[in-house]
């Protein structure tokens, strides 16, 4: 029980993204959708660099409030 819990340990507007499964649904949505405009990569390399990107930027929307849609589409 202790650890279902666990997420009310963060603070109030964190737990409201936690409690759902958006933000990553949302993060998939990006992902696949700049894959498939890339449609062929040099290597595993770029491929992964540009999920990394990706990620880096919906951690920096996260902490800013912005998310996604605040930054610049690559």
């Amino acid at each position: 029980m202790e650890e279902c819990l666990s997420v009310m340990h963060f603070p109030g507007p964190h737990r409201k993204r936690l409690r759902t499964t958006n933000g990553l649904e949302r993060l998939n949505q990006e992902v696949k959708r700049r894959t498939n405009a890339v449609r062929v990569f040099s290597g595993e390399e770029a491929c992964l660099r540009l999920v990394t990107v990706l990620a880096v930027e919906t951690s920096e929307g996260w902490s800013t409030g912005q998310g996604l849609s605040g930054h610049r589409a690559s």
